[in-house]
């Protein structure tokens, strides 16, 4: 019996393939395609069951690094796997050519010979000929006695005002907080008190954090110092809302995506920061949905882990780290500022009573968790939600910030105000609230009482 596949026991087989035990397969360096067994292309290599294209630069290979034969106008034989360019040309990641005039040869990369070189030696260490304006002057393009440098070229020397450089266009005003710069670059030399120039631009000192804006911060203050900016709200506060305090951001919109966790995470913590400090920042909540590897980025997570990740990780800035609604690869180790670090564990969770998130929330905002798949969560509009509305309490599915509480009268109750993470269009602009009870189910309406947790930073 003749076969060409696994699914009959074969004594022979179609052209191509061999019998093994019983069934057609191909011989040993060849892979099925088609309907016949065939050795890999060039530019491929043997990966199991299948050809996987070899490294770029390779003609063959035996994986897809290493290389047995280099392509292109790469030399011909690798040098340990390696393809290498030709003495004299730049390796360009798609083939070999040669530098420009003003370039030279280093590490097989073409490198720019320096300011104002039209041509320099092998090696880059001098300059052969400078460029119209420059002087050549022992290996080096330098300006005349009566010029310098702008950033491209020599020109005429100003004496620009004080706070201002010499720039390509003239005399240009240092970036905002620069007492001085320096011409061409604009680099900052000095900066006015208490910032210092970090990086040619004025910035706090240390792990110091600024206050005021994001892009014209006003002055610095180390974190988590021992003076309370905001609060707290006196024992008997029947009204208590941290909107009212400029410590809450506006409505964010979590999308397609099953971050919320992030967004109860991030928020708190940022307004913990602000009622300590003074200073409102927004956390990026992607740093968490990429970074935090203990939750399940868009199929949920804890907030707990997100608190617990600012301890070591600190927190970046939303404008560093730009929500994308989708897990992604993370770069947290390619962001170099922090806008604050939690401390000890990074949270504290509360009992599940009345008594515990109202006293939590006489400190600061709290991280909550509710069942928000009942109908009432896609109707809500305005009012209290209580429990004598159908919401399940049994569970939790949904993570968010409890900004304050009061008393509703019209209701009767005492109730718990939400910030969502639907946007603004959803509920009250965005919010709910929730009768807090905690007499006829322990976990409170809609499980409000269940699982709540405060950002931990001495407040």
């Amino acid at each position: 019996m003749t076969c060409g596949n696994a699914f009959n026991t074969c004594d022979s087989c179609a052209a191509t393939f061999e019998v093994s035990n019983g069934q057609c397969v191909c011989p040993t360096g060849t892979v099925e395609s088609n309907g016949a067994c065939i050795s890999c292309p060039s530019g491929t290599f043997l990966n199991g069951t299948s050809c996987s294209a070899c490294d770029s630069k390779c003609a063959t290979c035996d994986n897809s690094t290493t290389c047995l034969t280099c392509g292109q106008n790469y030399l011909d034989t690798p040098v340990d796997g390696i393809c290498q360019c030709p003495e004299g040309s730049a390796d360009n990641q798609t083939g070999c050519s040669a530098c420009d005039a003003d370039q030279y040869i280093n590490g097989g990369l073409c490198v720019d010979c320096g300011q104002g070189c039209t041509d320099c030696n092998a090696d880059g260490s001098a300059c052969t000929s400078c460029a119209a304006t420059f002087n050549l002057v022992e290996g080096a393009c330098v300006c005349p006695a009566d010029k310098v440098f702008n950033g491209t070229g020599c020109v005429d020397a100003l004496n620009c005002e004080l706070g201002s450089y010499l720039g390509a266009n003239g005399c240009t005003p240092c970036a905002s907080g620069c007492n001085t710069c320096e011409d061409a670059t604009g680099n900052c030399t000095s900066c006015a008190d208490p910032f210092v120039p970090v990086n040619g631009a004025c910035a706090c000192a240390g792990n110091d954090v600024p206050l005021g804006t994001w892009d014209a911060p006003t002055s610095c203050v180390t974190p988590y110092s021992t003076a309370r900016t905001v609060g707290p709200f006196a024992s008997n506060a029947v009204n208590i809302d941290w909107r009212d305090e400029g410590v809450v951001r506006p409505v964010q919109n979590q999308g397609g995506c099953g971050s919320c966790w992030t967004f109860a995470s991030a928020e708190v913590a940022e307004s913990a920061h602000a009622i300590r400090t003074g200073a409102l920042f927004n956390a990026s909540e992607q740093q968490l949905l990429d970074c935090e590897l203990n939750s399940f980025g868009c199929q949920g997570g804890y907030q707990s882990y997100g608190l617990q990740y600012y301890v070591a990780n600190g927190a970046v800035h939303e404008s560093e780290y730009t929500y994308r609604a989708s897990k992604g690869t993370c770069t947290d180790s390619s962001i170099n500022g922090r806008i604050f670090y939690l401390t000890n564990n990074g949270y504290s969770r509360l009992s599940n009573s009345v008594s515990a998130i109202k006293a939590a929330l006489r400190l600061q905002t709290v991280s909550i968790a509710a069942y928000s798949s009942d109908s009432i969560w896609s109707t809500y509009s305005s009012g209290v939600i209580t429990k004598d509305i159908t919401c399940r309490n049994d569970t939790i599915n949904h993570a968010l910030q409890a900004v304050g509480y009061g008393y509703d009268s019209t209701a009767g109750v005492d109730y718990v105000t939400i910030k969502n993470s639907w946007g603004s269009n959803w509920g009250d602009s965005g919010y709910v609230k929730i009768e807090l009870n905690d007499t006829f189910n322990a976990s409170g309406v809609c499980g409000t009482l269940r699982q709540n947790y405060v950002a931990y930073n001495g407040i």
